[in-house]
Formats: structure tokens, C-alpha cells, sequence
């Protein structure tokens, strides 16, 4: 399954975004449960690292867990990440794809920068 949420046009004309670019976002299902993998390229001018956080929304965009990925991505790469296995906040189950209907960024929790247009 492939969330196009959040992504940016991949234009080589205009403005440059400056952070990191959420390329793509992907669930993917695995035996040990779903894990959620994004694309980052980076264009903050130097190496970056830290903390991107998601919350997992149903279809009736309530949060129904929330996911955590550590990009390590050196200036003017294009690197991905991917989380440990999703999990239910209401009682610790994993969830498998099928359960995410969408994804939000947690700004408060996301140290590293967003890049946005």
C-alpha cells in the first residue's frame, strides 16, 4: 500500500524546498506486522538526523496509533526509514496495514525539519 500523503513534486524548477522532503510513504506488511518506510531527500545544507513521528488514522481519522522513524540523511541524499512494527495505542496489538487509512505528522514530536514549499 502507498500513501502519496505529504509528498512534494519532484519539479526541478522554482523554489527549493529547505529540510528534508518526504518523497514517499509506504506500509508495508511483513510477517512480524505492518512498518511504515519513508523516503527523505535532504536539502537543509548539511547532514541530518533525529526523530520523524506519524499518527495512524482510521477512516474516521481518529488516531489509532502513532509511528516513529529515525532518518539518517547526509546533505543532498536521498535516504529511507523504517519503523518497528505498528502498534494500537488503546491496547498494544499490532495492526496490520489495513487498519491505517492515513497518516499525519506529529509536529510537536518531529525534530528534524519539514520541508514545505
Amino acid at each position: 500500500m502507498l500513501l502519496a500523503l505529504g509528498c512534494h513534486s519532484s519539479s526541478t524548477t522554482g523554489p527549493k524546498a529547505n529540510g528534508l522532503t518526504i518523497e514517499a510513504q509506504q506500509l508495508l506488511q511483513a510477517g512480524s506486522g505492518c512498518h511504515l518506510k519513508v523516503t527523505l531527500k535532504n536539502r537543509f545544507g548539511s547532514d541530518l538526523s533525529g526523530r520523524l513521528v506519524y499518527h495512524l488514522l482510521d477512516g474516521q481519522k481518529t488516531t489509532i496509533g502513532s509511528a516513529t522513524v529515525f532518518p539518517v540523511v547526509p546533505d543532498g541524499e536521498r535516504r529511507f526509514a523504517t519503523s518497528a512494527p505498528l502498534l494500537a495505542s488503546a491496547d498494544g496489538h499490532r495492526l496490520v496495514c489495513s487498519d491505517i487509512a492515513s497518516l499525519q505528522i506529529d509536529s510537536a514530536s518531529t525534530t528534524v525539519p519539514i520541508a514545505t514549499n
